[in-house]
């Protein structure tokens, strides 16, 4: 049997390898009024001089349920979006960036005619 070696569109070997080697796991936390807790953890590239991982970083949005936030059940209709701002001591820190409604909720809010 030949075994086909698959190539990139320009010619060269496809690199195999793991993806995740190359990433690193960068902890989010919330803003102060909301308590400064820790929302959880997203990926990156590895931060070096030469790349723009935090760039890439920055924009980011992230959005947590309101019940999960204050641990009350009754207000797991309320999405809470948070958007990264800036970049300290290896954490990633957001900003309020707004709030929606779950579709159900919305949903059962809307009569029919």
């Amino acid at each position: 049997k030949i075994k086909k070696i698959s190539k990139t569109s320009k010619g060269g070997k496809k690199r195999s390898g793991d993806s995740f080697a190359k990433k690193e796991w960068i902890p989010v936390i919330s803003p102060a009024f909301v308590g400064g807790r820790f929302l959880g953890n997203t990926l990156v590239d590895k931060i070096t001089n030469t790349n723009q991982s935090l760039e890439k970083l920055k924009n980011r949005v992230y959005e947590i349920s309101l019940a999960e936030l204050n641990g009350n059940e009754d207000m797991a209709n309320r999405k809470i979006k948070f958007k990264c701002s800036s970049f300290e001591n290896g954490n990633c820190l957001t900003r309020f960036n707004g709030m929606e409604l779950t579709r159900d909720k919305i949903c059962s809010l809307v009569r029919k005619w």
